[in-house]
């Protein structure tokens, strides 16, 4: 529940393990204006009203974790910016959703619910 803000920069640690090796892990950030769940949410929080998205933010990407770890920790540092060509972002309720695949394939994922503002 916590809270992240456009135009400013975050510093994304998790530490991953596996009992025989880990293989990649993604990261997607997107609104939950609808109040949508994943059933991996760590905790409920406090929703604003339902709304329609006009400019949402969303991020997805993947990363490589180096072959033959069982123990990963993350350390990427990236900036959100404030809007894009079509205006600034919306303000409001969104999900960080963390997937992590290991080198057999089983995977899991965890949502964190976050409120994405203009500082």
């Amino acid at each position: 529940c916590d809270t992240l803000y456009f135009g400013e920069s975050i510093q994304f640690k998790v530490l991953f393990t596996d009992n025989a090796e880990l293989g990649s892990y993604s990261i997607n950030i997107h609104n939950n204006f609808d109040h949508h769940s994943h059933s991996t949410e760590i905790m409920e929080c406090n929703l604003n009203p339902v709304k329609e998205p006009v400019n949402p933010f969303t991020f997805i990407d993947d990363y490589a974790i180096p072959d033959g770890l069982k123990t990963y920790e993350t350390s990427l540092d990236f900036s959100v910016p404030s809007g894009n060509s079509d205006g600034i972002y919306d303000e409001g309720d969104y999900h960080i959703m963390i997937s992590l695949t290991d080198k057999e394939g089983w995977s899991t994922q965890m949502g964190l619910s976050i409120k994405m503002l203009h500082p």
